[in-house]
């Protein structure tokens, strides 16, 4: 006889009093936001490429991703704009942790994507395939390129001068794109899409990977996560996603695209990131 208990380790996401998707409304699709400037410095190259007089260059573009969409969509994207007389070569690959929970909010979504790539030249450096392919493909430059979405929570960052607060929860995609050969890096932000507050607030019940203030949080009276305590006295590097808690409240959402459900396909993750890919300078 087949069980239909759910196994005693996982936790239970769903949730009756969540909003179901009738009872969302249209949610509100924002321009890039002005981030502060980042102030990560990437590692440099440890090992030197191919070097020759011909005008053609070979490049090696790598992914840090477990999403194989996001690492689909890069590669094709850099393939559109390759410069004349350039080869690519495109590689994807998985362990290196963006250091920032699986749901970064604020300026965490920034760190995360600095982070991949720093931990995916510390993984490369001593990785067998990788050197094998620069050797092997005569690679004279390599590009990494990191997507992090992230949350950013009402007030941050602050408004432009002259424009209104966002008084709602925004999700957006932060990516860079590294040369560590020449040093150069470019970034950029999507679009973003309003987060329903219920989903956002019921996440940030699952508590955070990085240190919050528990004296802040024991004067108003509130509990880790809550959204009734001040900003200050939550953390950033949040344990589950907003995609997780819906996907298991919202029939037919996809916990890793549920801007295109709840948009009704106005607005589509990939998308957003294709948008702001093409709008990007490419390091090459």
């Amino acid at each position: 006889m087949t069980s239909t208990s759910t196994p005693p380790n996982l936790p239970n996401y769903f949730k009756s009093y969540l909003p179901k998707r009738a009872q969302i409304p249209p949610l509100k699709i924002y321009p890039p936001p002005q981030l502060p400037e980042p102030h990560n410095e990437l590692l440099p190259l440890s090992y030197e490429l191919h070097q020759d007089n011909t005008p053609e260059k070979r490049v090696l573009l790598l992914i840090p991703t477990m999403n194989a969409d996001k690492g689909q969509l890069m590669e094709t994207q850099l393939r559109k704009r390759l410069p004349n007389n350039t080869e690519i070569y495109c590689l994807g690959f998985e362990g290196a942790s963006s250091g920032v929970g699986e749901q970064p909010y604020n300026e965490a979504g920034m760190t995360g994507a600095f982070n991949r790539i720093d931990h995916a030249m510390i993984l490369n450096r001593v990785s067998p395939q990788i050197i094998e392919l620069v050797v092997k493909r005569r690679i004279t430059t390599i590009i990494y390129a990191a997507i992090e979405s992230f949350i950013t929570r009402p007030g941050w960052p602050p408004a432009r001068p002259g424009e209104a607060a966002i008084e709602e929860p925004v999700d957006y995609a932060y990516i860079v794109l590294y040369n560590p050969v020449t040093g150069v890096v470019k970034t950029g932000v999507s679009e973003g899409v309003e987060v329903p507050r219920a989903y956002c607030e019921e996440a940030q019940k699952y508590g955070f990977s990085d240190p919050v203030n528990e004296d802040l949080i024991k004067t108003f009276g509130g509990e880790k996560g809550q959204r009734e305590v001040p900003e200050e006295a939550v953390g950033n590097h949040g344990n589950v996603t907003v995609g997780e808690i819906m996907a298991a409240n919202i029939r037919d959402l996809d916990k890793r695209n549920w801007q295109k459900l709840l948009t009704n396909e106005k607005a589509c993750r990939y998308r957003l990131i294709e948008d702001t890919l093409e709008k990007m300078d490419i390091p090459w």
